[in-house]
């Protein structure tokens, strides 16, 4: 199976002062041609009930900031482009480190989702038989593995979760595809929360979380 890279979310967790006045208007200077909005939600983890959005419709990206954690997503790209990815996600967190003067993060995590067409259901027949799942016509999968390792003197988590999709716009049915989804998700354990990751330098554990991404996506492709 050949999976095609469909996004990419940089992300860090901890206290960010995201709603000073003074850092508002510094974010409005360095994303200056982008979307930027408040909106409330209801969200048990974001005490302040509000998180500001930023969109740059022409790069793909968007930004998620609440106090308690920072999302960096980033569009698909081929392996190639790991590279220019990583720079571009660990640039913004740099800038923010200014922004927030020197605020440390608890926890990282990088979510990589990756797809392939399936409209004959055949890839998911392969897949269900491959790992022995299941030997015959099989309709649908939703599996989610999670296992545990020490990366960068980390304990990490690595979720894979396997789902079946559709791709393409809602208000245009005939032109939907059948897809599977395979979604890694490599983060910091939660049962440490220690400030000690400098906003300046998260480029290591990106590129290494991003790597194990790479190489699990080739054993799944290759099951």
């Amino acid at each position: 199976m050949n999976f095609t890279n469909l996004s990419n979310t940089f992300t860090i967790f901890g206290n960010f002062a995201v709603f000073d006045e003074d850092n508002i208007g510094i974010i409005n200077k360095l994303f200056s041609d982008c979307k930027i909005t408040i909106n409330n939600e209801n969200n048990p983890n974001n005490k302040s009930g509000r998180y500001m959005q930023i969109t740059d419709t022409n790069k793909h990206m968007t930004i998620f900031l609440r106090p308690n954690r920072i999302d960096v997503q980033l569009p698909g790209t081929v392996q190639e482009n790991k590279k220019k990815l990583i720079n571009d996600a660990n640039d913004i967190y740099k800038a923010f480190y200014q922004m927030f003067e020197g605020s440390m993060a608890t926890r990282i995590a990088v979510v990589a989702s990756s797809f392939v067409f399936d409209d004959n259901n055949e890839a998911l027949k392969e897949l269900a038989e491959r790992i022995n799942l299941i030997n015959g016509n099989m309709a649908e999968i939703s599996l989610r593995i999670n296992y545990l390792d020490n990366v960068l003197d980390e304990n990490i988590n690595m979720v894979l979760n396997i789902n079946n999709i559709m791709i393409g716009a809602s208000n245009t049915p005939n032109e939907r595809r059948r897809a599977i989804m395979a979604t890694f998700d490599i983060n910091t354990a939660n049962n440490f929360n220690d400030e000690r990751f400098n906003l300046h330098e998260l480029e290591p554990y990106f590129t290494k979380f991003y790597d194990i991404y790479l190489q699990k996506l080739k054993d799944l492709s290759n099951i």
